[in-house]
């Protein structure tokens, strides 16, 4: 959840880990499963994380720092190799090829408001903006 606190279940239900995620002291949330880690956004930091359950540890950050490479990310989306991060600072949604581990960092999508999520169904593309939410 938002407060970083992050839970593991079997597919059962059952639950098999508890525990606080924080980059920097920072809370994580958002997490999106990409093959044996997750990606996560550090909204505070400025930053994403690729995070190893297996080892414990953060195995990688974009952003954060002297980067600029997000401005308050709040959520993120995987699709067909790519994470879209959703940037409510800066009104924009931004890319990182994942496939190659290139980690490249784009522009995809910019607005004149904050952008909190973004979603596919199909081949429509969704936006949730402070103004509501928009087919783009």
């Amino acid at each position: 959840d938002r407060d970083g606190d992050f839970s593991i279940f079997s597919p059962k239900g059952s639950l098999l880990q508890q525990s606080e995620l924080s980059y920097q002291n920072s809370p994580v949330c958002c997490p999106v499963a990409y093959e044996k880690t997750l990606w996560c956004v550090v909204p505070d930091r400025n930053a994403i994380i690729n995070y190893s359950i297996e080892e414990g540890r953060v195995l990688l950050r974009i952003g954060g720092g002297s980067q600029n490479a997000f401005d308050h990310p709040t959520s993120i989306s995987l699709i067909n190799g790519k994470i879209y991060v959703c940037n409510s600072g800066s009104g924009k949604i931004r890319t990182v090829q994942v496939e190659n581990s290139t980690y490249a960092v784009a522009d995809y999508r910019i607005f004149d408001e904050p952008v909190h999520k973004y979603f596919r169904i199909d081949s429509k593309e969704y936006v949730l903006l402070d103004s509501g939410v928009y087919e783009i």
